[in-house]
Parts: C-alpha cells; sequence; structure tokens
C-alpha cells in the first residue's frame, strides 16, 4: 500500500466523521418551503448533501508523521487546515449566491410566464448552496447562513405566488398530442393551473415530421421506422406578445410503423425533465 493510499484513506475518515456532523446540521436546521412548496431537505438534498460532505475537496494536505508496518502497509497521520476549509466551502457558497442574485434580477424584470422560467434556475442554485449549508457548519460551528435561508424563504414565496398568477392553456396540432400532454402534466406537476377559458398564457405545440428507413446490415435497425420530428414550442401572452420560443428536434424509431414511432414520448419525457 502506498503513502497516497494511506492519505486518501485518513482524508476519508475525516470526510466520514464531517458526515456525521452534517447528519446533525439536517436533522436540527429550521425548515424552508421552496418555491413548489416543498421542504428544503427533502430526500434529494439530503442525498446530495451526503455526497458533497463524503467527497470533501481538502486542499493543502500535510503529513506530519508517516510510518511502514511490518506487514509493507503505510500508515499516515494527516493535517488538514480547517480554517483554508472554511475558506474554500465559503467561496463555493458566495460564488452560488452571486448566480442568485444575477437571476433574481432578470427574475424581478420578467413576466409572469419568463418567472417560472426562471423560477426552475433558481431552486436549482438555491438547493446547490442548502447542499453545502450544513457542511461549513460542520466545519466551523460558528457559521450561520440563517441571513440567506431567510432570503431563500422570501425568494420562495414570491415565486410560489407567481406561479399561482399563472392560468395557462395548452393547445396542439394532432401530431404533437403526446408532447401536450406531457407539458400539461409537467404544468400540473409544479401547481400551475390549467384553462382553456380562463386563461393569460396560451402554450402552442407544433410538430413537422418525416419518415425515415436506414439502409443497414444491421436487421433490427433495418426493420424499424424513424420519426425525423421538429416540435415548435412557443407561449404567448393574453396579449399575442411571444414569452417563449422553442425548437425540439427528436428521433424515434419503432417496429411498429411511422405512426408509432411518431407518438414516442422518452426523448421528451428526458427533456422535460431536466
Amino acid at each position: 500500500e502506498s503513502i497516497d493510499v494511506a492519505k486518501n484513506s485518513a482524508l476519508a475518515s475525516i470526510a466520514a466523521r464531517i458526515s456525521v456532523s452534517v447528519a446533525s446540521e439536517i436533522s436540527k436546521s429550521s425548515t424552508l418551503k421552496r418555491s413548489d412548496g416543498s421542504a428544503s431537505f427533502s430526500e434529494e438534498v439530503k442525498n446530495n448533501v451526503k455526497a458533497k460532505a463524503e467527497k470533501i475537496a481538502f486542499t493543502d494536505v500535510k503529513i506530519p508523521e508517516k510510518f511502514r508496518a511490518n506487514n509493507g502497509r503505510w500508515h499516515v497521520l494527516v493535517e488538514v487546515d480547517r480554517k483554508k476549509l472554511f475558506r474554500t466551502y465559503l467561496g463555493k457558497i458566495k460564488d452560488i449566491d452571486t448566480k442568485i442574485k444575477a437571476e433574481w434580477k432578470e427574475y424581478s424584470k420578467a413576466s409572469p410566464f419568463g418567472k417560472l422560467m426562471l423560477s426552475a434556475k433558481i431552486d436549482k442554485l438555491q438547493n446547490e448552496a442548502l447542499a453545502l449549508f450544513p457542511i461549513i457548519s460542520a466545519i466551523n460551528s460558528q457559521y450561520s447562513a440563517e441571513s440567506l435561508k431567510n432570503k431563500f424563504v422570501s425568494q420562495s414565496n414570491d415565486m410560489r405566488a407567481q406561479k399561482g398568477k399563472l392560468r395557462v392553456r395548452v393547445v396542439s396540432d394532432s401530431t404533437s398530442r403526446p408532447l401536450a400532454k406531457l407539458i400539461s402534466s409537467a404544468l400540473s406537476g409544479i401547481d400551475i393551473k390549467l384553462s382553456k377559458k380562463m386563461f393569460n398564457v396560451t402554450i402552442s405545440v407544433k410538430t413537422t415530421a418525416r419518415k425515415k428507413k436506414y439502409k443497414t446490415s444491421n436487421a433490427k435497425l433495418a426493420e424499424m421506422t424513424f420519426a425525423l420530428r421538429t416540435a415548435v414550442i412557443q407561449a404567448k401572452d393574453g396579449a399575442n406578445n411571444i414569452l417563449a420560443n422553442r425548437v425540439v428536434k427528436t428521433k424515434a424509431g419503432s417496429r411498429l410503423g411511422y405512426n408509432d414511432a411518431l407518438s414516442q414520448v422518452k426523448q421528451y419525457e428526458k427533456l422535460i425533465n431536466k
């Protein structure tokens, strides 16, 4: 076993101790409600915290003592500068907060639908910061993230209130119905109200497609029919102003024929889940 292996093992042991402290920080942390109504430390965030704690970026590691046992195995004493480690993670949090401030500046000027689109980015950034709070508190117990948490609460409350103002109608051509259903379902999943009569945003979906067969020695591929699809997703407000416009190109195949390939939604699901 090399000295590097022994060093990494020792650092993993330190990370494990910090992980225990992190678990304690999570359990005693005040609950923050996100813009989607969920608690700040969801299972997803908890898992993210644990993963980050287990892979702490130690820098300037010193080895003040080392010895090699009779069996050839190295044992080392590692020294980590807690202050430098704290500054590293404080810098990570400040970088994230800078990004949130920039997104919030755009959010403040955006239309209700624009706020919805930006809120997803802001939620993601807040999640990144939330995952670091317990770690930095475990490194330095004097550190308090309350001011940032309070800001996140205020922002999340505003984003949730803006969602409540939206009334969305989703329309599509016949080719786009599977995608339109997915969009409607995704909007309902984040508590956006859908309405065919009382609405202030219309999302229209139009798809053009062409049939494609491939000449190949691969028997399975040769028997498949592909649909090369181009979907245009457009959001407009009540005054018919374009709020968002996106072109999505996908390719789907099926052994059951062109119509079945055209109705495939797996690639759309992946895009929506992003």
